[in-house]
């Protein structure tokens, strides 16, 4: 009894009921809609005759096949069988696109699978159950930073509810690298809020092994420590030293690619065989290339708020940081020639839905957030669970 009344103040702290309520309410939603959405016409246009045909990718069992489509087939291949070329570098697509911490987790856990049990539907289990866990995680590490910055639970409450709400946050529990870049991004500013810089750029230096866009995160930490020093040179210790493990495990991945490749920008040179070519953002912005009739609109949209929202957050926010690192995210595709999959990109953003939450203080408008961001939610599920391409 004494354990439990001892224990029970901190479970409060960590927000688990404000995180836990919602995050089963709207992954049950997603799970009601994967499933009606089979009444929906599968799209006769999806490329791989014989999953339309079957009507399910990894698992025949739809309330989990639902969480892995189009890029899960390379993450599920990256952890079963690790990095190899398909053919020419730049003109086959292949594997070496993709990052390796996520994969690389689903194969360590596949490690306490027999192997007799490592069906597709069971790796599909795997990553489902890493990247919901990390989920989670991210969610009550980032209701504990709220509430330790703002000391205001409504609005910690509001932005993990915005952030689940957000139209493409399905993402997070699907078989995608999402969730885990979230989980490291909120771990990498409460270590970095607390000048646990080891811990900060150990985070920050996994978010480069998850994502592209990740080996850039050294510059938002790097100003959370100046600003924790208040910008004196003098005032810079040895602990500093803590972030040049930041770019340590990116490089690291480089070399790899090196080898296999024997080309250090790879992972670069890769994207040009999914027609991302360089280019100027605003040519990107509004010219893009291959655009889809109704998912460029939207991220076209995305792309907008959420660069303002970076631009706020510079000046609104507690630190720059989180501006930066918000631009960290948006900034990199719109390079490339392309929005494709920027929508899902940007589920990460947990800067813009602290904004939102803010605004959202005003009932109306916290009505008009939850109601738009969610429909559009569940019609992207109905889509993304019937094979049309989201992002």
């Amino acid at each position: 009894m004494r354990l439990g009344r001892a224990l029970l103040p901190q479970w409060r702290e960590w927000g688990w009921a404000d995180v836990l309520i919602p995050l089963f309410a709207t992954r049950m939603a997603l799970l009601v809609v994967g499933r009606l959405s089979l009444y929906f016409p599968i799209s006769p246009d999806y490329p791989i005759a014989e999953i339309r045909a079957r009507g399910w990718n990894f698992s025949s069992y739809r309330l989990l096949d639902i969480w892995g489509r189009w890029d899960s087939n390379w993450y599920m291949d990256l952890a079963l069988h690790g990095y190899s070329l398909r053919g020419e570098l730049a003109e086959v697509q292949s594997n070496v696109s993709f990052f390796p911490l996520y994969p690389y987790l689903v194969r360590a856990l596949l490690w306490l699978v027999p192997d007799v049990w490592q069906t597709r539907g069971a790796v599909l289990v795997a990553g489902v159950t890493i990247s919901n866990l990390a989920l989670l995680a991210a969610l009550l590490l980032l209701h504990r930073l709220l509430m330790e910055v703002y000391q205001d639970r409504s609005l910690a409450q509001r932005t993990v509810l915005y952030v689940l709400l957000y139209p493409t946050a399905f993402f997070l529990s699907a078989f995608y690298t999402e969730s885990t870049f979230l989980l490291l991004a909120v771990a990498t500013f409460y270590a970095g809020r607390r000048r646990a810089w080891g811990w900060a750029a150990l985070a920050a230096g996994l978010i480069a092994l998850t994502r592209v866009q990740g080996f850039l995160m050294i510059v938002p930490l790097a100003w959370m420590y100046m600003d924790a020093a208040g910008w004196r040179l003098r005032a810079i210790r040895a602990d500093a030293l803590w972030l040049l493990l930041t770019p340590l495990g990116f490089f690291a991945h480089l070399a790899h690619l090196h080898q296999l490749t024997g080309d250090w920008l790879a992972f670069v040179h890769v994207q040009q065989a999914w027609s991302r070519d360089p280019a100027w953002p605003w040519q990107t912005l509004l010219t893009p290339v291959y655009p889809n009739l109704l998912m460029t609109q939207l991220e076209r949209i995305l792309t907008v708020v959420c660069l303002a929202g970076g631009v706020v957050a510079l000046f609104r926010l507690p630190s720059a940081a989180y501006g930066l690192y918000t631009l960290m995210v948006v900034l990199p595709p719109l390079f490339t020639g392309t929005l494709t999959s920027t929508s899902r990109f940007y589920a990460v953003l947990f800067p813009v839905m602290i904004l939102l939450a803010a605004a959202g203080r005003r009932r109306s408008v916290d009505a008009a957030i939850q109601s738009l961001s969610f429909a559009t939610q569940i019609v992207l599920m109905v889509a993304w669970s019937q094979f049309y391409w989201v992002a």
